[in-house]
């Protein structure tokens, strides 16, 4: 199974989403990547807060710079995760590279990159539906 996490710029909460559920599925049936709607030039990588606060767990994150979501992922992906509460499972209807694959919705709320309280609230909440989504392909 392939597994899409998405979020608009792809450079926090799909990025956790993704970190969190390698951190926490240890087998090897399923993969997973991370894409943004848009990618802003201009803050193409993951900040220093959201990295401590992933160390914080021990988690690490692998920052290769934000990816754009493109039809070949939507292509790979078997469910799609939308880990974002400015991102609509709306723009996924219709589109003919998604058929029937499973479009899950998580509403979370973006952070300021010097939020760091704000951003733990919300690795919090990833987190948890991460440890849910691991517990259920179990």
């Amino acid at each position: 199974m392939n597994i899409l996490f998405i979020c608009k710029h792809n450079r926090f909460r799909s990025k956790v989403a993704e970190a969190l559920f390698r951190h926490y599925y240890k087998g090897d049936s399923v993969k997973v990547r991370s894409a943004g709607t848009i990618v802003d030039l201009m803050h193409p990588y993951v900040s220093r807060a959201v990295h401590a606060v992933l160390r914080e767990r021990d988690v690490s994150l692998r920052d290769d710079g934000a990816v754009k979501l493109d039809s070949f992922m939507l292509k790979w992906a078997d469910k799609i995760v939308i880990v974002a509460d400015n991102v609509s499972p709306d723009m996924f209807q219709g589109r003919e590279m998604i058929g029937s694959k499973p479009v899950v919705f998580w509403p979370i709320g973006d952070a300021s990159e010097i939020d760091v309280e704000g951003i733990r609230r919300r690795v919090s909440d990833i987190d948890v539906r991460v440890l849910e989504l691991v517990k259920g392909l179990t």
